[in-house]
């Protein structure tokens, strides 16, 4: 092998071991970079007539476009997370009424009555032995 050779097949080692290293640390932004490719082809089609609505006010447009795209995706998020506490108020509800009025034994018999209970006790004796 001559000098040339050696420093072409050494660089594209090097070149190789640096791609898979910057890769590496790329990877970690791939799931959001992916998502905002997305939503950019999506709500492209509508900047485009709000810019010509706008006269070609890029700013205006983008913030506009910015704030619409905030509100369509933490709207629902803010919707959900509010059902979500609304439900766990009630389920601790009733969970209390239940144990306070002595039911919880008589759900309890029934679960571990169900498939759910002979899985569950499989389980339980798997662990002690």
């Amino acid at each position: 092998m001559t000098q040339k050779q050696i420093f072409v097949l050494s660089f594209f080692i090097l070149l190789a071991v640096i791609s898979m290293q910057l890769f590496g640390i790329f990877s970690f932004f791939m799931n959001p970079l992916l998502w905002a490719v997305i939503l950019t082809m999506v709500v492209y089609p509508l900047y485009v007539p709000l810019l010509k609505a706008l006269k070609g006010r890029h700013h205006l447009a983008s913030g506009l476009m910015v704030l619409f795209v905030f509100i369509l995706t933490a709207g629902p998020m803010v919707y959900f997370s509010g059902t979500l506490v609304k439900e766990s108020i009630l389920f601790y509800q009733v969970v209390s009424r239940w144990v306070t009025e002595g039911q919880h034994e008589l759900l309890l018999k029934g679960l571990m009555e169900s498939p759910f209970g002979s899985l569950w006790n499989k389980i339980v004796e798997k662990q002690l032995l």
